[in-house]
C-alpha cells in the first residue's frame, strides 16, 4: 500500500485521515488538528460555532502519562466579547465548549488507529462554574485522560486564571470510543 498523501492544513480537513495517521501520537498532531480545523472554519460554508473559538486558542504543552497522571494538554485563551454574556462574562456554553473540546484533544497523546483515533463522543459532560470569567481575561484550559479503555474514556478538565492560578470551573467529561476497527482504516506503521 502506498504511503498516505500528505496534506497540508489549508488542504486537509479534520476528517481527512491521511494528514495525519503518518504522525505518532504527539503534540505535533494535535497541533496540525488544530490547524486544519482553523482552516476548514476559513471555508466559504463551513463556518461553524468553533469559527469563534479556534482562533483565540494557543496551545501552551502536553505532556505523557507519568505514575499516576495520565496525559494532558494546556491551551490558553483570552476571552473576548464573543464568547460572553449579557454582563461581560464568559458565557456557559462557551466554558462548556473550551472544557469538552480540551479534554477531547488529550486523548491525542496516547491515540491510534483504532482507538480513539477520532477523540471519541461525549457521553456525558458535568462543567462546575466556580467564578465568573470576564471578557479580557486571560485563561488556562487543561485536560487530562484519567483513564481511557477499548470502549469509555474518562478525562478531567480545569480553567484557571493565567495571573493567579485560581480555578474558575472544572469538569468531567465521559466519552465513548466511535472509532472503525483498524483493521478498515488504511495506515502504514509510522516510521517516526
Amino acid at each position: 500500500m502506498p504511503a498516505p498523501k500528505v496534506h497540508s492544513p489549508e488542504e486537509a480537513t479534520p476528517y481527512d485521515l491521511s494528514s495525519l495517521l503518518h504522525l505518532p501520537a504527539s503534540e505535533e498532531r494535535i497541533r496540525r488538528f488544530v490547524d486544519m480545523m482553523i482552516a476548514e472554519e476559513k471555508k466559504p460554508g463551513k463556518r461553524s460555532w468553533m469559527a469563534e473559538v479556534l482562533p483565540y486558542l494557543t496551545m501552551l504543552s502536553s505532556a505523557p502519562a507519568a505514575g499516576e497522571k495520565g496525559p494532558s494538554v494546556r491551551f490558553r485563551l483570552e476571552v473576548q466579547h464573543v464568547h460572553s454574556n449579557a454582563i461581560g462574562h464568559m458565557q456557559g456554553g462557551c466554558v462548556s465548549t473550551l472544557l469538552d473540546y480540551v479534554t477531547s484533544l488529550s486523548l491525542g497523546l496516547m491515540n491510534e488507529p483504532g482507538f480513539w483515533f477520532f477523540l471519541g463522543v461525549t457521553r456525558t459532560l458535568t462543567v462546575t462554574l466556580l467564578r465568573p470569567i470576564p471578557i479580557g481575561e486571560v485563561i488556562v484550559i487543561e485536560g487530562e485522560v484519567v483513564h481511557a479503555g477499548r470502549r469509555l474514556a474518562n478525562l478531567r478538565g480545569r480553567i484557571t486564571r493565567e495571573s493567579d492560578g485560581a480555578v474558575l470551573a472544572v469538569c468531567e467529561h465521559e466519552k465513548v470510543n466511535s472509532d472503525p476497527p483498524a483493521s478498515v482504516i488504511p495506515v502504514e506503521k509510522s516510521k517516526l
